[in-house]
């Protein structure tokens, strides 16, 4: 329990900020072209571990609301623009049909 906020850097439960979003949002800001008006270094920098009701948990300076406001509106225009645009959808369905085809030739046993 003393060391539970480790998973939050992975994988946060609580306000799904981490570090799989810092990596996801600079590859795909950088494939399509968008800026990443967010600074995922600072946002580091400004965070501590503090104490909260009992538990430790990973909190960030109130300095840095408008970087975090960044992270969200990244976050929304990727998914606006790249990950629901009509294309990658269809190229979704596509790989979904692909997989249900290629099912039956499958070796592996879950």
């Amino acid at each position: 329990m003393e060391k539970s906020f480790l998973f939050e850097i992975i994988s946060n439960y609580r306000n799904g900020i981490d570090v799989d979003k810092f990596d996801y949002f600079d590859r795909d800001c950088g494939q399509c072209g968008f800026t990443n008006n967010f600074n995922y270094k600072r946002y580091i920098l400004c965070t501590r571990v503090i104490k909260v009701d009992g538990i430790n948990q990973i909190c960030v300076r109130d300095k840095e609301l408008v970087n975090l406001y960044e992270m969200f509106h990244v976050r929304e225009y990727l998914t606006r623009r790249a990950y629901k645009h009509e294309k990658a959808s269809a190229i979704n369905l596509m790989i979904i049909d692909a997989l249900v085809k290629a099912d039956k030739y499958s070796y592996l046993a879950f």
